[in-house]
């Protein structure tokens, strides 16, 4: 897959046309990994985000005790992950290991807003797609912590 199809079939950025793709592909680049392969640990400085172009990758998070990784989500083609980078100034708050050979489409956060400024209907475009996957990831990470209250209530008598 090369950057352009890789650009086209994420998520955030599947609504550019012409000038827009050619934009962000001058400030992404591909970088493959193995299975296995761990892509950041949680703690890393957080200054990029990345399209998984091919592949499949897990989300992984520290378990209290430190001794190992529980793990948070699975992620495929298209998808986004590293993206709370764009926000804040914070280490990575997980980790990525690939699960299968994987490319991914990288941008670093400072040619992000470089593309804000020289692009802005990319940029726009890009942030409300990142802005709806955030929603859609809280919703269900909501949906998740409601489940668990009711099955530990339910488990526990617990009102």
């Amino acid at each position: 897959m090369n950057k352009s199809q890789a650009i086209m079939n994420s998520l955030i950025f599947e609504d550019l046309r012409g000038i827009e793709v050619k934009k962000v592909e001058e400030i992404a680049f591909l970088r493959s990994y193995e299975a296995g392969d761990i892509i950041f640990k949680e703690g890393d400085p957080a200054d990029a985000f990345c399209i998984i172009a091919n592949g499949e990758v897990e989300i992984l998070g520290l378990a209290p005790d430190g001794a190992h990784f529980e793990k948070l989500a699975s992620l495929k083609e298209g998808n986004l992950v590293g993206e709370v980078a764009i926000f804040d100034n914070y280490a990575r708050s997980a980790t990525v290991r690939a699960v299968s050979k994987t490319v991914l489409l990288v941008v670093y956060k400072t040619d992000f807003f470089k593309l804000l400024l020289e692009c802005p209907s990319a940029g726009v475009k890009a942030l409300l797609r990142i802005c709806r996957l955030f929603s859609l990831r809280l919703r269900k990470a909501n949906a998740s912590y409601i489940s668990v209250v009711s099955e530990y209530r339910k488990a526990f008598g617990k009102n």
